[in-house]
């Protein structure tokens, strides 16, 4: 079956967002550069969308500018706004906001979050499924990395975790890593 390499990593470096040193995201375009060219990458998906990256004034995103620099297919495979809502999708914190003023116990907050992330990870399994373009490289929060492959390799997909949470290297924004991604 084809194979889906998958990079757990922070939103910030995905979006390169100002409060992220440009040696981190240099350090994180380099590694996505290595990835494709080793492993013969021919698409690089991600949990992204277009109103994630206008929401933070940007055109595109780290991934997108890879894809385009090295001629290949591209996919910002997280639901827009009116999919999350026709799918019953729901952000993490809306959720424990939520819960919090209703009062309702942690352990249901939790499995309300997990069943919303789980409603994401099969719109994602589905744009891969549907895009037939392998080997892919999807970039995601960590917190999905693990359920994301699950789901993919009971379809039969050869799956590769390549970062549970990817940050840089030691070097000079080692403090912004001990600072920024706890």
């Amino acid at each position: 079956m084809p194979a889906v390499l998958i990079v757990g990593t922070s939103h910030e470096f995905q979006r390169a967002t100002p409060n992220v040193p440009p040696d981190v995201i240099d350090a994180f375009r380099d590694y996505l550069r290595q990835v494709i060219v080793t492993k013969d990458v021919v698409l690089i998906a991600e949990e992204m969308s277009s109103a994630g990256l206008a929401e933070n004034g940007l055109a595109q995103s780290v991934a997108q500018h890879i894809a385009g620099e090295l001629g290949i297919a591209h996919d910002l495979a997280d639901p827009s706004p009116e999919d999350r809502e026709r799918l019953g999708i729901q952000q993490r914190n809306e959720i424990e906001l939520a819960g919090f003023f209703a009062g309702i116990d942690p352990d249901e907050v939790e499995a309300q979050v997990r069943r919303s992330y789980d409603i994401r990870e099969n719109f994602w399994v589905s744009r891969l499924v549907g895009s037939n373009h392998f080997p892919v490289v999807f970039i995601c929060g960590a917190s999905h990395v693990n359920t994301f492959r699950d789901k993919l390799l009971a379809l039969g997909h050869d799956v590769v975790i390549l970062a549970d949470n990817w940050v840089p290297d030691d070097g000079p924004s080692d403090s912004f890593k001990r600072n920024s991604l706890r």
